[in-house]
């Protein structure tokens, strides 16, 4: 089995409402997942130091490929293919067109002919997989990484596999998934929603090998519970993609 994140569930694991996503737990097979686990970055890399108190890190895709762990390079290569994207056309078609029904006429393409693996003429979007994390919290008081709000416009989807360390006796960080109410106001340059507008759906566990990913789209809104003091970093592989501005603030 691969490191492909799409190819261990299917269409039946869709969760429409309030929009598209999937929770899968235990997603991949505990050998791969232990591999990644083993050679996920150091947070006291020399890159990433600066940082403050519960704060968003990213790799790149770049790094991963040209890195020292061969499963990061593995998971990175297997989640920006064609393969992929073929997985994510014949998963998520319905579920895109139903967020962004005008999508392949903003393209001028069909769904399934935005992306082609090596060719970046020929590819209108970019797919990226890399291991991300949240800093240690340093404060005496709980924090939030980010509270509700919707990604960037230009990311069709979102997805995280957590990668909790055994010894992680942390509280809080859990994937929050919002539904909200009609004409609920956005702030334009942090993208969130005040919680007053909001009602809690679900929550996704911080948990080891459980994918959370999910649709973006104008009322995708999610977040992050707050999380309590700790010397853990929170650690998640990272599948997201960038094209064209999909909706308006």
């Amino acid at each position: 089995m691969s490191y492909c994140i799409l190819d261990h569930f299917g269409k039946a694991d869709i969760i429409m409402k309030p929009f598209p996503h999937v929770i899968i737990e235990n997603l991949l097979p505990q050998e791969k997942y232990e591999s990644l686990v083993k050679g996920f970055p150091p947070a006291k890399d020399k890159r990433f130091l600066g940082f403050g108190p519960n704060a968003r890190v990213n790799c790149s895709t770049k790094q991963m490929v040209n890195g020292p762990s061969k499963a990061w390079k593995e998971f990175a290569l297997a989640n920006t293919n064609d393969h992929f994207w073929n997985k994510f056309v014949e998963i998520f078609q319905d579920a895109v067109m139903e967020v962004h029904p005008e999508i392949e006429n903003m393209y001028d393409k069909k769904l399934k002919d935005l992306f082609k693996f090596g060719e970046k003429s020929s590819s209108l979007i970019r797919l990226d997989a890399y291991a991300g994390f949240n800093t240690p919290v340093s404060s005496r008081h709980p924090t939030r990484v980010r509270g509700p709000h919707v990604d960037n416009p230009a990311a069709l989807y979102g997805g995280l596999l957590y990668m909790r360390k055994p010894s992680d006796d942390s509280t809080g960080g859990e994937f929050i998934i919002y539904e909200t109410k009609d004409g609920f106001p956005l702030r334009r340059k942090e993208r969130e929603v005040n919680d007053k507008w909001c009602t809690e759906v679900s929550r996704v566990p911080y948990a080891p090998n459980t994918l959370a990913l999910f649709i973006n789209g104008p009322k995708s809104v999610h977040g992050v519970s707050k999380r309590y003091p700790t010397k853990y970093t929170r650690r998640f592989g990272v599948c997201i993609t960038r094209g064209k501005s999909l909706f308006k603030l």
